[in-house]
């Protein structure tokens, strides 16, 4: 079961066994990209970072992360293991090579976008999840 949501994409989907909201996910995602590149450090996407990503651009991704790797490997993205700080993590590693006009750039667009979505009372801005509608008292029968 999934809701549509922005581009066409999915608000929330199954994947390996748990459901988890894709947009926050992918925020958080491109987020860490931009920090990563301007730190000149080495950017690794786990399995949900993946799928979320591909989900919302793409669509109709597969559901465990045997499979989603087995896609992406068909496409030469490798998940492999990556050394982050002092941990090993399991993903596909990207070093970016920006200006620092392109990452603010990107950081502009990501803003607005989130802002825009915020006004049209889509979603928060921060945790991308859908605002609930408040029901009048008087409508409640009370």
């Amino acid at each position: 079961m999934s809701a549509v949501g922005l581009h066409g994409g999915v608000a929330s989907a199954e994947f390996n066994g748990s459901y988890f909201q894709v947009k926050p996910v992918y925020r958080e995602t491109l987020g860490a990209a931009i920090e990563a590149a301007e730190a000149r450090v080495k950017h690794v996407d786990t399995h949900e970072q993946l799928f979320s990503l591909f989900t919302l651009l793409v669509g109709d991704m597969p559901k465990t992360k045997a499979k989603l790797a087995k896609r992406l490997g068909h496409q030469n993205l490798q998940i492999l293991p990556h050394t982050q700080g002092t941990k090993s993590v399991r993903g596909f590693g990207a070093q970016w090579q920006t200006t620092p006009a392109e990452l603010e750039e990107w950081r502009r667009v990501l803003t607005e976008e989130a802002q825009a979505e915020a006004a049209a009372g889509k979603e928060d801005p921060v945790s991308g999840h859908r605002r609930a509608r408040r029901e009048r008292s008087d409508e409640q029968g009370g």
